[in-house]
């Protein structure tokens, strides 16, 4: 007998019919090509990371990954998308640290989805640094000039972001705080739509990924100030880290990672996991990464859930400390 046949006769009328269901998902996914949301514009660097990020994992899944975007209200409406059908492994979302984290205190209870319950991991993929960056006319060549400007001219200059609630929002409202200065946002559908206004001259500053600044600096349209983080940037060594400026509490560096809704079988999550630890650590994919100012996480998929973990902990009270009402709250 056949081995298709025992399992069928003997095996299957044991096993509850949750497994069986989870089994038979695991055997034949994926039945259909693999949704996976980029929640903001194309060209930023959700959209990059996750079209890098698509060629690969179909290699691995041997089926189509296409990327949709999904725009609006700090990534959220991207990843509320993928629980409108089964949670099956066919829906799945490239979330960031702002889109998932801080937009759970931002948009508290307007979600139609709860961040920390519905949103399982599958696989981190990489973080980018947020620059402080310019239009190349504003007359000022370095951070400390930027503030004596913002602070003779208050809510004034105007700063552009990815979007209400999102990291690079509120890193603006970090530099704000720290500075003690006062500007004014407008917030964007993604990182890509600000700095095409910012190299155009629509809006003064752009708190944007190094991703996204990279392709406007040769054109000498935007002036690059300050990294917010701790470290120079190989790919910008010129330019001096917040912390070296006095600000070492304005620092910002954005993860990004591959999510699948609560309720997907354990087995497709298995498999998703194992091809995301592939695709990782491919060359092809490091090096697009790098090669956009964004550095490739390589890292056991507990570590990053702890680190999500100690966001989901840390980031709501912080964000209720540095957000007024008009601001990110």
């Amino acid at each position: 007998m056949k081995i298709t046949a025992v399992w069928t006769k003997w095996v299957l009328p044991l096993v509850s019919g949750a497994v069986v269901a989870g089994l038979v998902a695991a055997q034949t996914y994926p039945t259909k090509p693999v949704t996976l949301v980029s929640p903001f514009a194309a060209g930023g660097t959700s959209d990059v990371i996750a079209r890098a990020t698509a060629r690969l994992l179909e290699a691995e899944l041997g089926q189509s990954v296409v990327v949709v975007n999904r725009l609006g209200a700090g990534g959220t409406i991207g990843i509320a998308s993928i629980f409108n059908g089964p949670a099956d492994g066919h829906q799945l979302v490239m979330g960031g640290l702002g889109s998932v984290v801080f937009t759970s205190a931002v948009y508290k209870g307007r979600l139609s989805y709860d961040p920390v319950k519905d949103l399982l991991p599958v696989g981190v993929v990489g973080s980018a640094p947020s620059v402080i960056t310019v239009r190349a006319s504003l007359n000022v060549k370095t951070l400390p000039e930027l503030i004596a400007m913002a602070k003779a001219n208050p809510d004034k200059l105007s700063f552009g972001s990815a979007g209400v609630g999102g990291a690079l929002h509120v890193a603006g409202v970090l530099l704000e705080k720290e500075a003690g200065i006062s500007l004014n946002h407008i917030p964007y559908k993604g990182g890509a739509p600000a700095i095409n206004d910012l190299a155009a001259g629509v809006v003064d500053i752009a708190l944007a990924d190094l991703t996204l600044i990279k392709p406007v600096l040769q054109g000498d349209r935007v002036r690059p100030l300050a990294i917010a983080t701790g470290e120079r940037s190989p790919m910008l060594p010129q330019v001096p880290t917040t912390a070296e400026l006095g600000l070492p509490n304005v620092r910002m560096d954005t993860w990004y990672a591959v999510f699948a809704p609560v309720g997907t079988p354990a087995a497709v999550v298995a498999r998703l996991r194992v091809a995301m630890d592939k695709v990782r650590v491919n060359p092809e994919l490091v090096g697009v990464l790098m090669g956009q100012g964004i550095t490739p996480i390589n890292q056991p998929l507990k570590v990053f859930e702890e680190q999500l973990r100690r966001d989901f902990e840390v980031w709501p009270g912080l964000l209720q400390r540095i957000c007024s009402q008009s601001s990110c709250l």
